[in-house]
């Protein structure tokens, strides 16, 4: 009898009999075993795996779920059944029988066409097999492509599942944080940003989860060396082939530059400033002053050359801030602790106060700040107060919870709607202000990262709120013998009254304010030196 199949089309296939009639199965593994590996079982266990089955109906109706299971888990491959019947057993195959089975031989049959059917089936699981090859090929090439394009992305890669844990990246997120695979495996990439840009980047992905759409988020990245680097993050929602959400998928790019060139023109924006007060400021008060001096050599009067000396005192005035802001504005020194009652009294003494009264609110807190910067924003504070008192204003300094420091008076107080004017450059409600003492107040504290703000007093004068303050002792209130330079210590101590009561002419005028403690319209400059 010739072979089922030719030698060359041979591949060592297995093919597994189950038939209960005794001869049949005889007969049939002596013949399939000259091409094919034979499985009879005998235990009721099919073998791990196998190419071809033939069954009977009594042996389908014992093992029919565990070939249904076979099959189903052999897909997309192609894994043939033939069942060997009897003319009369037709009537009883059910649908989910002709569901189940590839083929089928009705017995008494031949060999040849029993062999035919065999290779026919075998054949069809060959060319199954082969093009999944192919496929898992394509596949193989596609994916490698992928990652070999991930791998040579300059930004960083990511895929976070629903519950916003890290599913997928690329090497660049391992190599700029520092971490392993196995220690980015299931992280959270918030971690990997400082800790006052975590909640905005989980609301920002948890809004894409919820309501999809495309996000950016700027954020600070901490590098492996504890670097920080600005980074803008995206966020997409990623769905299956049926729209159901998977998580999220997007990239991180290294925005560096970008904040370069904003800071640039941040700085370009103060040059154009400082421009315009040369241009404008500063020559206004120069032409009164050329004016009254002619004036005053062709009269000789006094009163022209006291005008002259008040135009040059306001320029004078006026160049100060703007070296200020120019030199000292966004910079601060390295942060210490700085008792906030020691900073305040000592910038009181800087300020000429006419009588006014400052009050330092009980207990002590440590700052940790750039002494000298707290000192120059301290003054400016209690300057815009003094000038816009009637003379008897009292200026109270005190904590706020842990969060900052206060500093009120009861003056006449800002209307609300002119509060955020005061911190612009060159805005003045007084004739002598110079418009920039509150630009450097918030200047500093920026600089320091802390948050200033304008508010109404409880008597009805301001209150700048810094907040956002970092506190040497955890934003508890200490003894005063706890803090350092007080009494108690080695140095010899110096009283200081918490009222300070001071009518001098006052220490060394460093900077300008902006006499913003005050209403009404700004007056021109040159009415500082009158006609």
């Amino acid at each position: 009898m010739s072979p089922v199949l030719s030698e060359a089309d041979q591949k060592g296939e297995t093919v597994v009999l189950l038939l209960v009639h005794q001869r049949n199965r005889e007969l049939l593994s002596e013949w399939l075993s000259r091409h094919f590996t034979v499985e009879t079982p005998t235990d009721g266990a099919l073998p791990d795996s196998f190419d071809l089955c033939l069954f009977d109906l009594v042996t389908l109706r014992k093992y029919h779920g565990e070939l249904e299971r076979r099959k189903a888990e052999s897909t997309p491959v192609f894994l043939p059944y033939l069942m060997v019947m009897r003319e009369r057993e037709r009537s009883q195959l059910s649908d989910d029988i002709w569901d189940l089975i590839d083929d089928r031989v009705i017995i008494p049959t031949s060999q040849a066409e029993l062999g035919a059917r065999v290779s026919t089936l075998l054949t069809a699981r060959w060319q199954s097999l082969e093009l999944q090859e192919l496929r898992e090929h394509e596949v193989g090439t596609a994916h490698a492509f992928t990652e070999s394009a991930l791998r040579a992305m300059p930004d960083i890669f990511y895929v976070f599942d629903t519950d916003l844990e890290l599913m997928r990246w690329n090497d660049r997120l391992a190599a700029v944080a520092g971490h392993s695979s196995d220690e980015l495996d299931g992280f959270d990439l918030t971690d990997l940003v400082v800790e006052d840009d975590r909640e905005a980047l989980e609301n920002a992905f948890e809004t894409v989860l919820v309501g999809g759409g495309t996000v950016r988020v700027e954020s600070t990245l901490v590098t492996e060396d504890g670097s920080e680097v600005p980074y803008e993050f995206t966020a997409a929602r990623l769905t299956d082939p049926d729209g159901e959400c998977l998580g999220i998928v997007g990239v991180g790019r290294d925005v560096t530059d970008r904040a370069v060139r904003r800071e640039l023109a941040r700085q370009n924006e103060r040059l154009e400033r400082f421009a315009s007060i040369v241009s404008h400021d500063l020559r206004n008060p120069l032409t009164v002053a050329n004016l009254n001096l002619d004036l005053g050599r062709e009269t000789g009067d006094d009163e022209y050359f006291e005008k002259v000396e008040r135009a040059l005192t306001r320029m004078n005035d006026l160049i100060e801030d703007v070296l200020a802001l120019a030199r000292k504005g966004q910079v601060v020194g390295e942060a210490e602790p700085v008792s906030l009652r020691t900073a305040a009294e000592t910038a009181w003494s800087s300020v000429q106060t006419d009588g006014a009264t400052l009050e330092v609110a009980d207990g002590q807190l440590l700052l940790m700040a750039d002494d000298s910067r707290l000192h120059d924003m301290l003054m400016n504070l209690f300057r815009n107060s003094v000038e816009h008192g009637d003379g008897t204003v009292t200026v109270t300094v005190g904590p706020i919870d842990r969060f900052g420091f206060y500093v009120a008076d009861d003056g006449q107080g800002i209307p609300e709607k002119e509060r955020e004017k005061v911190f612009e450059y060159g805005y003045s409600t007084s004739e002598e202000g110079t418009g920039f003492g509150l630009a450097i107040v918030r200047s500093i504290a920026e600089a320091h990262g802390w948050q200033v703000d304008l508010g109404e007093s409880e008597t009805g004068g301001v209150r700048f709120e810094v907040t956002d303050v970092e506190f040497a002792n955890g934003g508890d209130l200490p003894s005063a013998d706890d803090v350092e330079g007080e009494p108690g210590d080695d140095e010899p101590e110096e009283t200081a009254p918490r009222d300070i009561r001071h009518a001098s002419d006052g220490g060394d005028d460093e900077e300008g304010d902006d006499g913003a403690d005050a209403t009404g319209d700004d007056a021109p400059v040159e009415d500082a030196a009158g006609p």
